[in-house]
C-alpha cells in the first residue's frame, strides 16, 4: 500500500520502475475504455447487428432506440451511434455533469437527445431525464429494438419520483444519509422506495407495451 501511495505521488517520474507501472495503467485504461468495451460486445455487418454473439438484424424492426445513463454514457454513445449510423431512430443520453462544459460531441447526431445531471443528489435535469427516459421507453413496442446501456452513477442521474413525492422530498434525505456516511445499497432502499424507476421500474415501462 506505501508503495501504491508513493506512486500515486508527483514523485512517480523518479521512480525506478516509473515507465512499468506508466505501461500498466495505460494498459489497465485501454481496457476498461467504455467506448472500446461496447465495441467488443455490439459489432455490425451490413444489416446485422450482433450483441454479445445474438443475432438481431435490423429490418426486423420498425425502429431503433437507444439509452444510455451513466458517468461512462458519453464514451458509450459515441461508440453506439456510430455503429448504428442512421438506423437509430430515437435516442437519449444522461451523463454527469460537465465542470468543463465541453462541446456536445453527439451535436451530430440531432435524433439523439443529450443531457446532464446531478450526481449523486438528484436536480431538476435529473427530474427532466428521468421523465424523457420514461417517456420513450413507454412508447417503445414489441416491434423496436431497444438498446438500454448504464454505467456506475446511472440511477443517480434520473429520477421520477412517486406520486406524492417531490424532488425535495427525495434529494434532502439522500443528501442527508451520505452525509452520514450510509452506504450506496443502504440509499438504495430509499430510492427504490421513493423512485418509480428505480427497482426495475424502467423495465417495466419498456414491458407495459
Amino acid at each position: 500500500m506505501s508503495c501504491i501511495k508513493r506512486l500515486n505521488a508527483k514523485s512517480l517520474n523518479r521512480h525506478p520502475s516509473a515507465d512499468v507501472v506508466k505501461r500498466i495503467l495505460a494498459t489497465a485504461l485501454d481496457a476498461a475504455n467504455p467506448a472500446d468495451a461496447v465495441r467488443r460486445e455490439l459489432t455490425r455487418t451490413q444489416n446485422l447487428l450482433q450483441v454479445n454473439g445474438q443475432d438481431y438484424p435490423l429490418s426486423d424492426f420498425s425502429a431503433v432506440y437507444l439509452v444510455l445513463v451513466g458517468k461512462a454514457a458519453m464514451s458509450m454513445a459515441e461508440a453506439t451511434t456510430d455503429i448504428l449510423g442512421n438506423d437509430l431512430t430515437e435516442g437519449i443520453v444522461v451523463s454527469k455533469k460537465d465542470p468543463e462544459k465541453r462541446q456536445n460531441p453527439l451535436a451530430a447526431h440531432p435524433s439523439v437527445l443529450y443531457l446532464e445531471a446531478s450526481h449523486p443528489i438528484p436536480d431538476n435535469q435529473s427530474l427532466f431525464a428521468g421523465r424523457k427516459i420514461f417517456e420513450l421507453l413507454t412508447k417503445t413496442t414489441a416491434d423496436d429494438l431497444l438498446i438500454f446501456l448504464i454505467s456506475g452513477g446511472g440511477s443517480a442521474l434520473m429520477t421520477v419520483p412517486v406520486d406524492g413525492v417531490s424532488l425535495d422530498d427525495l434529494a434532502k434525505p439522500t443528501f442527508l444519509l451520505f452525509g452520514c456516511g450510509a452506504r450506496v445499497n443502504e440509499i438504495n432502499i430509499l430510492r427504490r422506495a421513493l423512485d418509480r424507476i428505480k427497482g426495475g421500474g424502467l423495465a417495466d415501462a419498456a414491458a407495459l407495451t
